[in-house]
């Protein structure tokens, strides 16, 4: 189990993240923003973890190494109500403040999860939060799921753990699940596809026992229920409940629907395991009840046309023949294809199955139209070759002679010419062996000679029946009928005797007491009759029908009372409509009223055998039987029953109720006995809620639901149900999202989705409260508000109704770019109308690279796109700067604000001196500046050599100057500078002595020797003045006839 934490500071150090729980050094917990949505995973219930109650540490082994592990349950909030998770990943981060996904065993690649689930059902860490079995189911847990082994020999564990770890083990060992916990919600296919027109059908599987929500992305699709396995697309549904099918169809081809199925609430069953991409799993240990969804795919594709042919009768077309043609339709798509028949185009009523029979005529044109589901349809007619039926006409002999044979004549002609044989037939019989157009036969009155051509492609014309011979006339039958012997009240079996003197088939009609008697058509028929009924029956050839025959089988005997019986009820409630039953008999059979009376009080209302009656204490009900028909009575019967009072309960609802959270209804229970102590049993939508039998019941109600609750006695009397008749509100809800081009720093418009069942026709009912990083937004009650956000900051939104409920509040920690931002720095000086540069300072929170726009006086500086600016600036120039990042999103502007601080004009400084300047003696240097602005007053700082001469402000300077000095002047006045030197034009020259006698040549000459001498053995020459100088050897070398003069002088920085 891998986890830090990190704060939503700027510290970066990873050694500074507190470590909650770790195995590894490097292990860490993350922690997100709290309220985001899962919107990767497309899952059926999700929790957001985060820290909860510790266990104590455990030492064990995992992978081989010897760990030491801190153990520690993760806190969720399933319905608003505490839960707490267990840790099935010990090598993997967990993140908390994110949601976690609901998946299956299969698909969470979790080892031994059967004995991870009897793990749980074993502890109760999750109730008791005791830190030992924490860390005793913990360590189990890890046991199975990742092969972490406890020591049991380290006395660093606690013995306690030991044990309890030991116990868990062993028993799951023994004992795994049998199963997989239900989901709380599963919707397949993911994807589903088929041809437009065609439904696509989805199987849900849910804990939820209430409507669960349908929701589709388009407005073009809709979804139906499934009848019997197929799609009824006549219904229109937006909500399925429980386990169930339904299916979707759409308007046209539509890709990738969205089909989302919500719960309300669904229950959650400990042993279910939420995963998170890269992150530690987890498994439910508390049950609970969870909002679950789930969204799926639909697509359909374009629909191709149906195609259709027409295959001709096997045995060809005859005209005035009955024949059947056969359509071959199919659809590329695999729709349903429905069948119509025409003829010359017009639609034969009923002739909508793939064959059609029918019998054709000359210039008939036969055709059929195929269409598939979605309403494409195809059309053919049949190409067959007809042929036309043959006629015939019989003559009869001349001389028709009964009794005797008698020669009669067919003529046939056919159409087609086709040959044509005969077919004939006398009283109705194939004569056979004669397919001519003469037979010879024996005739009598009444017979029936008759023949058909038929063509050599099987074409048969019209039968045609001799007229020559005489008719019979036709005699009605006759019937008898008699009594059986056995006849009694009650069902009995009759036999008609039917005779017709032509043997004709007989059927026969039955009559009860006048009446027919449906279904009765034969000679037999069983008929219930009572003392007094009157039994007929009539036979008839299909032309003449028989005289009527009549009996009367039953007689009445001597006719008795009728007696009665009454039982008191099962159970009689004082105050309470009772049922009594009376059971009476009449040995005739006949009808029976009764007379029904309570305390000698007749009820004239209530005559048949059963009456209900209210009883008080002490009361009798007494009942009599009467034959109507022969005015006789029984006795009467009367009983005494003993009652009981039934208890009494009423509801007392919460205020206020809100539908979706816990409330407390009391149930107000009522004895009038006041005896014993009542037993409460509440039921929720008719369905019994177990556990418990307290007046006190606390419960999640939803709009439309029903809480009954009824008491019982001790002794098993159950009070009449009451039900809780609440006004309920629901809290609204609210999302909100994030906007799409979210700028920190810029005001944007985020917007609120409020919804509230009471309220959703009044949109103003709701009133929002917007908060950014938990603090009232003043003044933004509406579902947008302008918002100015900087990075990190979190937005929250709760809508209010008009009863004051609060939904909860919808945050998130949006995603945006910054606007960079610039700065820009000052030179120290700016001489104005020279060169210099200034810099910009680009920052971009988002890590973006800057461009920058430089504008002097209101005019971009064109190809300058850097953080640096070499210009040219006057007093009165105006210089700015903006960073712009590759969005587009460009920093506030910025002026160069210094130029009155740091801004100066460079004067011109003009040294004059005298011509001739003598070394050693007062030299007078005058300064004249120009383009010093007006007033101003310029200051001067005079320096010989570099070094400042103290007290020297003025324009002039009286200075003693040596051999190769320089002077300069600066002058400095309000936004002024200026400088100039002076030295070429202030040459000084040496002062020289009054020249002396040359000397003579070996005069001289001497002199030089002892010099040399002299300098040899001081072995250098000798510096004076203040600074340092190069020592300058010069020589003059005079040549003159007759002898050498040289002049030797050095020359050092003030001396000669």
């Amino acid at each position: 189990m891998e986890m830090v934490t990190t704060s939503t500071s700027t510290s970066t150090s990873t050694s500074g993240r507190q470590r909650l729980l770790a195995i590894f050094a490097a292990a860490v917990v993350i922690i997100g923003a709290l309220g985001l949505t899962l919107t990767s995973v497309d899952a059926a219930s999700s929790v957001t973890p985060r820290s909860g109650p510790s266990g104590k540490t455990v030492h064990g082994t995992y992978q081989g190494k010897s760990q030491k592990v801190p153990t520690m349950l993760f806190q969720v909030d399933l319905n608003s109500a505490p839960s707490f998770m267990f840790c099935i990943d010990i090598g993997t981060a967990i993140e908390f403040g994110v949601p976690y996904a609901e998946t299956g065993w299969e698909e969470s690649n979790v080892k031994n999860l059967a004995k991870v689930a009897r793990v749980l059902s074993q502890t109760n860490a999750t109730t008791t939060l005791d830190p030992v079995e924490i860390a005793a189911a913990q360590a189990a847990i890890w046991h199975f799921s990742d092969g972490f082994d406890l020591a049991t020999n380290d006395a660093r564990n606690d013995a306690a753990v030991i044990a309890r770890y030991q116990a868990l083990v062993d028993d799951a060992e023994r004992n795994p699940v049998s199963s997989e916990p239900a989901g709380t919600l599963s919707v397949t296919p993911a994807k589903g596809s088929a041809a437009y027109g065609s439904p696509i059908f989805y199987d849900v599987a849910t804990t939820s026992t209430d409507p669960i929500a349908i929701e589709l992305s388009d407005s073009l699709v809709n979804a139906h229920p499934v009848v019997d396995g197929v799609c009824d697309i006549a219904t229109t549904i937006n909500t399925v409940t429980g386990a169930s099918r339904f299916c979707v169809t759409a308007a046209g081809p539509r890709s990738n629907v969205k089909v989302t199925l919500r719960t309300a609430a669904a229950p959650l069953s400990a042993g279910r395991v939420f995963v998170r991409p890269n992150r530690q799993k987890l498994i439910i240990g508390k049950p609970g009840i969870a909002q679950a969804n789930q969204t799926v795919a639909a697509s359909w594709t374009d629909n191709g046309r149906p195609t259709v042919d027409i295959a001709c009768p096997t045995d060809g077309v005859s005209y005035g023949q009955p024949a059947t043609w056969t359509a071959n339709a199919s659809d590329p798509d695999g729709d349903a294809i429905t069948y119509q028949w025409t003829v010359n185009g017009q639609p034969v009523e009923g002739a909508t199955e793939a064959t059609f029979t029918h019998t054709p005529q000359p210039g008939e044109q036969i055709g059929v139209i195929v269409t598939d589901s979605v309403g494409q349809s195809a059309s053919a007619d049949a190409n067959c070759v007809a042929k036309s039926a043959p006629t015939v006409i019989l003559y009869c002999p001349t001389d028709l002679v009964l009794g005797q044979e008698n020669t009669f004549l067919a003529e046939g002609s056919d159409p087609d010419g086709d040959s044509l044989t005969y077919e004939w037939t006398v009283n109705g019989a194939v004569v056979a062996g004669n397919d001519t157009a003469m037979l010879k036969t024996v005739v009598n009155a009444g017979d029936r000679v008759a023949v058909t051509a038929i063509d050599s492609g099987g074409s048969r014309s019209d039968e045609v029946v001799a007229s020559c011979i005489p008719i019979i006339g036709n005699q009605p039958p006759t019937v008898t009928l008699e009594c059986p012997a056995d006849a009694a009240p009650g069902p009995v079996t009759f036999e008609a005797k039917g005779s017709d003197p032509e043997g004709d088939e007989l059927t026969y009609t039955w009559y009860l007491n006048g009446t027919v008697v449906a279904g009765e058509t034969g000679p037999s028929a069983t008929i219930e009759v009572k003392v007094g009924d009157v039994v007929a029956v009539e036979a008839s050839d299909g032309r003449l029908t028989s005289t009527r025959v009549e009996v009367d089988c039953i007689t009445s005997p001597e006719n008795t009372p009728p007696t009665v019986t009454l039982t008191c009820p099962a159970a009689v409630f004082y105050g309470e409509p009772t049922i009594f039953v009376a059971v009476g008999n009449d040995a005739e059979g006949d009808a029976l009223t009764y007379r029904w009376s309570l305390n000698g009080t007749v009820d004239e209302q209530q005559t048949g055998s059963q009456a209900t009656f209210v009883l008080q204490a002490g009361d009798s009900v007494s009942v009599q039987a009467r034959d109507e028909a022969n005015d006789m009575t029984s006795d009467e019967v009367t009983v005494d029953c003993v009652g009981a009072n039934r208890p009494t309960v009423t509801i007392t609802c919460p205020v206020p109720t809100i539908y979706g959270e816990p409330a407390t209804f009391i149930a107000n229970g009522n004895d009038p006995d006041g005896e014993g102590t009542l037993i409460y049993t509440w039921s929720h939508n008719g369905a019994p809620i177990d556990g418990n039998l307290t007046p006190r019941l606390v419960i999640s109600l939803q709009p439309g639901d029903t809480l009954t609750v009824t008491v019982t006695t001790e002794d098993g009397i159950v009070s009449a149900a009451a039900s809780a008749d609440c006004t309920g509100n629901t809290r609204p809800t609210v999302s909100l999202e994030c906007p799409e081009d979210l700028v920190f720093g810029q005001p944007v418009t985020f917007t609120a989705k409020g919804a509230d069942v009471e309220d959703d026709a009044n949109d103003t009912a709701l009133t929002y409260e917007w908060t950014v990083n938990g603090k009232v937004v003043e003044g933004e009650t509406g579902p947008s508000a302008k918002l100015t956000l900087e990075r990190g900051d979190q937005v929250g939104v709760r809508t209010i109704d008009s009863a004051g409920l609060e939904s909860t509040v919808a945050t998130s920690t949006c995603t945006g770019t910054s606007k960079p931002t610039v700065t820009l720095s000052c030179p120290d000086q700016i001489v104005f109308g020279e060169p210099t540069v200034l810099n910009a300072t680009g920052t971009d929170a988002d890590g973006d690279s800057l461009t920058f726009e430089w504008t002097v006086n209101g005019k971009v500086v064109e190809g300058q796109t850097g953080a640096s600016l070499s210009i040219v600036l006057q007093p009165d120039d105006v210089v700015s700067v903006t960073a712009t990042d590759p969005t587009g999103l460009t920093s506030d502007s910025v002026k160069l604000d210094c130029l009155d601080d740091v801004g100066v004009v460079r004067a011109t400084i003009a040294l004059s001196c005298p011509a001739t300047v003598k070394a050693g003696d007062p030299v007078k240097i005058s300064a004249t500046v120009t383009g010093l602005p007006k007033g101003a007053k310029p200051v001067f700082t005079w320096a010989i050599n570099g070094k400042v001469i103290t007290g020297e402000s003025g324009a002039e300077l009286s200075v003693v100057m040596g051999p190769n000095d320089v002077v300069s002047a600066n002058v400095i006045a309000d936004g002024v500078i200026g400088s100039a030197t002076v030295q070429t034009n202030c040459t000084t020259i040496v002062n020289e002595p009054s020249p002396t006698p040359i000397p003579s040549t070996p005069t001289v000459m001497a002199k030089l020797t002892a010099n040399a001498e002299q300098r040899a053995a001081a072995d250098k020459l000798a510096w004076t003045g203040s600074n340092t100088m190069t020592l300058v050897w010069g020589g003059v070398i005079a040549i003159g006839i007759g002898g050498l003069f040289v002049v030797l002088r050095r020359r050092g920085a003030g001396a000669a």
